[in-house]
């Protein structure tokens, strides 16, 4: 029991890293477009135009009032990408 914990605690960490970090970049493009509005297929950081391409997916799932199937979204997250 206690090592199932200790694993669900280890991808829970890492996927708020991956959050924090993919937000952070979503963060820098915004600086240098003045907008958020990262395309699937953004050339110079396919990763991050994939990632905001989930987060969409996951925000309208969300906001539908499907929490359980919203990709990981939750109120803090889409509060950060409401800014």
């Amino acid at each position: 029991m206690l090592q199932s914990s200790i694993h669900t605690k280890h991808i829970t960490n890492k996927f708020q890293a991956t959050w924090n970090a993919m937000f952070e970049e979503l963060k820098c493009f915004k600086v240098k477009h003045r907008h958020a509005d990262v395309s699937f297929s953004y050339a110079d950081n396919p990763k991050l135009g994939r990632w905001v391409h989930k987060k969409r997916q996951g925000y309208r799932i969300y906001k539908a009032g499907n929490q359980q199937k919203s990709l990981e979204m939750c109120e803090e997250r889409i509060n950060q990408l409401e800014i």
